[in-house]
């Protein structure tokens, strides 16, 4: 009897650790999993991050698959922030910085960056108050959640790098290629354009100046199987890079 006594415990915490392993798994793909719906969130414990920054703000909806860009958006809104910041301590010239940082973001990311800060300018300031770095902030704030952010990445995708037109250029093409399928037609490709601006960019007269500008380049850009530098340059929206610095590529680490 204390045999199978012994078996039945074995086989059950066999079970809640192999179902805890699935969960964690699970969990793992962030928020466009936690959210997906009421039982995803309370399964990973993330119902007060998906009522707050993803289920109840209808002006900065964005589309689930668009969440991962929050990732090296908040990495690089942080970044800008830490830079304007500097050594000031004083509680009320961080929240005027914090509330005040989207407003110098490029029209490509402003609204990702509004769905970073609107909700969190609390404990965004407390964070920086300790003197916490771009990814245990993000990490913080379950935008980013394990992922090593390269700094370069980030400030690419959030115009920071490269002005105008290719910076434009490298942020409108990393996120529509999360819309465009690999094997997408020309003419599928330009009616996924045409709507861009109202379905992604919230209809941002910026956006659509610039799909009507360089929709041609864009569609070359997002027929190929490049990633969104080198499509840039094959369209000769951005100049190739002459070199490479292996610093550029130093991952943001979190302390």
């Amino acid at each position: 009897m204390a045999l199978v006594l012994l078996l039945i415990a074995f086989v059950a915490q066999t079970t809640a650790l192999s179902v805890k392993e699935v969960v964690q798994q699970q969990c793992s793909q962030g928020p466009q999993f936690w959210c997906h719906d009421l039982q995803n969130a309370v399964l990973c414990n993330k119902v007060e991050f998906c009522s707050t920054l993803m289920w109840n703000d209808s002006r900065l909806d964005l589309p689930r698959n668009q969440v991962k860009f929050l990732c090296p958006v908040c990495v690089a809104v942080i970044q800008s922030l830490k830079n304007r910041i500097g050594n000031h301590s004083s509680r009320r010239y961080i929240f005027r910085a914090i509330k005040g940082v989207c407003g110098t973001m490029s029209w490509f990311v402003r609204f990702l960056c509004h769905r970073v800060i609107d909700h969190l300018v609390e404990p965004i300031a407390k964070l920086l108050a300790e003197h916490a770095n771009p990814q245990k902030v993000c990490n913080s704030l379950s935008f980013c959640w394990g992922d090593k952010v390269h700094l370069e990445d980030a400030l690419l995708i959030s115009g920071q790098i490269n002005q105008g037109e290719c910076g434009a250029c490298q942020s409108f093409v990393a996120q529509m290629k999360l819309s465009v399928n690999n094997e997408a037609y020309k003419a599928e490709i330009s009616r996924l354009l045409d709507t861009s601006c109202d379905d992604i960019f919230h209809s941002l007269p910026e956006c659509k100046s610039f799909v009507t500008t360089y929709k041609h380049e864009l569609i070359k850009a997002l027929m190929e199987p490049w990633d969104y530098k080198m499509a840039c340059e094959k369209v000769s929206m951005c100049v190739a890079a002459k070199h490479d610095s292996p610093a550029n590529h130093r991952a943001i680490e979190g302390q």
